[in-house]
């Protein structure tokens, strides 16, 4: 199971002063699975995995996605009911530690922003379309 999601360099504050338009992306541009982005964002990437591995929750996979601001955690694959609760934790600390990381904001939430890659979904990879 995947979860892609954004990550702006925004407060809780921020994005409701905006009504959630015009935010601006943890890194820009188009860059899918880049080692550059990848390797200056790592202590938000280490705080998320550390948070992650101390729940007990296994991620395959934690990468930027291509998009401004866009990353995937693929989670280890387990029962429905497993995953519908690590899903909830996932979801809920990774806002956590985005908040907590020099300020930003990571809603983990259906369609931020439309006509772009990453437009925070589950997807499931074993089944035929995605849930949306």
């Amino acid at each position: 199971f995947e979860y892609e999601f954004f990550v702006f360099k925004e407060t809780p504050e921020s994005v409701r002063e905006k009504d959630y338009r015009g935010l601006t992306p943890m890194a820009p541009g188009w860059f899918g699975y880049s080692v550059i982005r990848n390797s200056t964002g790592n202590a938000f990437y280490r705080q998320l995995l550390d948070h992650c591995r101390d729940m007990d929750m296994a991620i395959e996979g934690l990468h930027e996605e291509t998009g401004p601001g866009a990353l995937e955690a693929a989670i280890e694959v387990s029962d429905a009911l497993t995953f519908s609760v690590l899903g909830v934790l996932f979801k809920t600390y990774a806002k956590v530690v985005a908040q907590r990381h020099r300020g930003h904001h990571a809603p983990v939430a259906a369609l931020t922003i439309i006509r772009t890659a990453g437009v925070n979904r589950l997807r499931q990879n074993h089944v035929q379309g995605d849930c949306l």
